[in-house]
């Protein structure tokens, strides 16, 4: 059996094609994506801040002079007086929308320690944008404040459209802001809610003089400082934050260990047309063996691959590989995980005496689990039930348990990730032995 092993770590050692293949592209792509979206992950031990450029599309006093045009011609339908006046004390000074926004949302103390903004033009902007140095800009819309004063003074409701754009390397950053946004725009429901119950049930008692009269007073008791924000940051649990390096070195590890797979199918094939398959049987070396062999070859090499990334992302980026016995038991489970697909493999090329099945893995079915397991963008960006899927997956579970491991999460934590990679063990090795039952039907020769 030892020698078996050897034969094909020697094998697998000498040809350097495939050996660059799966040691230094891992390397090359950790180095390549660490860098370009780096922008959507958090440095480790960073104050955590986030910029954004603010466009105002509206134009403050115009919007003023506007409102209270419409407001003449409510006073003359309804024989009414609002008085907004000119002074500091009248109700444009005390309920401003835009005030409202920059003062007392955006400028709250709290807000401020994690949130940062640039005034801007549209096209300035987008300059900044591009060249990250915001990584959202929030647009607000033509007639901003009017259609503010509109919704908190009438029964009418005009759409304010407060419009994201983000850059698409930041992605993180870009769901923080639309939820930033999007926790204002309820604020300012919720005052035009409280103005719409006053209309409605003070109309009950009151004539419509009076009500109307009286919402300037109802306006300042809810509308003064609307956007109270206490926002407390403290980090989760004290766990350690995955960036970019990070993310990707244990990203490019669980996928291109995968590759280890295709080469048991693609041996025992080149094996049987050179007939050294048929020269171990005739010795007594039965096929049990030949594929046990190769499990561990396969097994082996797939080590190899996790140790050389480990090491180099540890020299390059000086990445923290904490909790060194659970990173050890991650790696033994993976590395055997991709040996139990390996051996799947073998069974269908045996099966089908062609390389189409190591190739259709090594060329399609890996890009597709890598693109499930959360590889090339991470599964909180993916839709729900990629992600769910993706968790399932050898690489899936294998990414998520290492992401653990380095946030500073213990066993009790990552033994969901641990039981989905030994339960695909269990399916892979259950299959291939199914497949391969029934010994050796499909040991024909196989013409080069």
């Amino acid at each position: 059996m030892l020698n078996i092993i050897l034969k094909d770590m020697k094998l697998m050692l000498s040809d350097k094609k495939e050996l660059a293949a799966i040691i230094l592209m891992p390397i090359i792509l950790t180095t390549i994506l660490s860098f370009a979206l780096s922008g959507s992950f958090q440095e480790v031990g960073s104050q955590w801040t986030m910029d954004i450029a603010i466009v105002k599309n509206y134009d403050l006093e115009q919007d003023q002079t506007a409102f209270r045009d419409f407001t003449k011609s409510m006073e003359e339908r309804f024989g009414i007086k609002i008085d907004f006046g000119t002074n500091a004390d009248n109700l444009f000074a005390e309920f401003n929308p835009e005030k409202i926004f920059f003062e007392d949302f955006l400028g709250n103390e709290e807000m401020k320690k994690f949130i940062r903004y640039t005034v801007a033009t549209e096209a300035e902007a987008y300059e900044l944008l591009e060249n990250k140095h915001v990584s959202s800009i929030v647009i607000l819309p033509n007639q901003y404040v009017y259609n503010a004063y509109i919704n908190t003074f009438t029964t009418f409701r005009n759409n304010i459209d407060i419009t994201v754009v983000s850059h698409p390397d930041m992605n993180y950053r870009r769901q923080i802001t639309e939820e930033i946004i999007s926790s204002f725009n309820n604020i300012m429901s919720s005052i035009t809610l409280s103005k719409n119950v006053y209309l409605e049930k003070a109309s009950d008692y009151m004539p419509l003089n009076e009500v109307i009269e009286e919402l300037e007073d109802f306006v300042r008791a809810i509308g003064t400082e609307p956007a109270g924000v206490n926002v407390v940051l403290t980090d989760i649990n004290q766990k350690n934050f995955i960036n970019s390096f990070t993310y990707y070195s244990i990203a490019m590890m669980s996928m291109f260990i995968l590759f280890s797979a295709g080469y048991g199918g693609k041996f025992i094939l080149n094996e049987k047309i050179d007939n050294t398959y048929y020269r171990l049987m005739a010795t007594g070396v039965d096929r049990r063996m030949i594929i046990t062999g190769k499990f561990f070859m396969m097994f082996i090499m797939a080590i190899i691959q996790s140790i050389v990334l480990i090491i180099y992302s540890k020299l390059a980026f000086g990445i923290n590989w904490i909790n060194i016995p659970l990173l050890l038991l991650t790696i033994l489970l993976s590395c055997l995980a991709v040996a139990s697909i390996g051996v799947l493999i073998i069974a269908l090329t045996i099966r089908s005496n062609s390389y189409k099945t190591s190739d259709a893995f090594s060329n399609a079915f890996v890009q597709v689990l890598a693109l499930l397991g959360g590889s090339y963008l991470p599964l909180q960006i993916l839709p729900k039930t990629v992600g769910q899927i993706g968790r399932l997956t050898p690489n899936g579970a294998t990414l998520q348990t290492y992401i653990k491991i380095l946030e500073g999460y213990g066993i009790s934590e990552i033994l969901p990730g641990l039981a989905v990679i030994m339960i695909n063990i269990v399916i892979m090795l259950t299959l291939s032995g199914m497949m391969l039952k029934g010994g050796s039907s499909n040991d024909q020769s196989i013409t080069a």
